[in-house]
């Protein structure tokens, strides 16, 4: 296995299981990103390129795929779990993520995920089931209703029957 591979003119460095461009600290991308990247266009935001063998030095263009971020991350997880490197959390990290979570920095940070999370929600619109008005709401599987009072109205006509 070489330990520089060469890319559209970029020196790239084995560095632990990847190739990392020379300069990776300056956002350069590494080999198998740089390779996508060339081939099949932007890699979009929250997605990951994934070496189906598990190999990631292999950099062949038929051995990478695009995936969702959290679900690579989720694989990858599972699989070093299922061969036993890695240990649950200890009751010690427990009660220290537990305090972090509940000081003023975790609180914050709380705050601001919070906020960051309606940043990209889609919002449809909707016809209220009461009052046949329509509304917008992030949750098309669940809304039914514009306002509470129209729930409360449905609810109390399905009681009267």
């Amino acid at each position: 296995m070489p330990t520089f591979v060469t890319f559209k003119g970029r020196k790239y460095r084995l560095h632990g299981r990847y190739y990392r461009a020379e300069n990776w600290g300056k956002g350069a991308p590494s080999l198998h990103r740089a390779k996508w990247e060339h081939y099949r266009g932007p890699i979009p935001p929250g997605c990951h390129i994934h070496h189906k063998d598990g190999d990631g030095t292999n950099n062949l263009l038929s051995n990478l795929e695009l995936v969702d971020g959290r679900e690579h991350n989720r694989q990858h997880t599972t699989a070093m779990h299922a061969k036993g490197m890695l240990k649950p959390p200890s009751d010690r990290a427990r009660e220290l993520a537990a305090e972090w979570h509940a000081s003023a920095e975790g609180l914050a940070w709380h705050s601001e995920s919070g906020k960051r999370s309606w940043d990209n929600r889609v919002w449809h619109t909707l016809k209220c089931q009461q009052c046949g008005r329509d509304y917008t709401s992030p949750y098309p599987n669940k809304s039914k209703f514009c306002h509470l009072n129209c729930r409360a109205t449905a609810l109390r006509r399905r009681r009267k029957g």
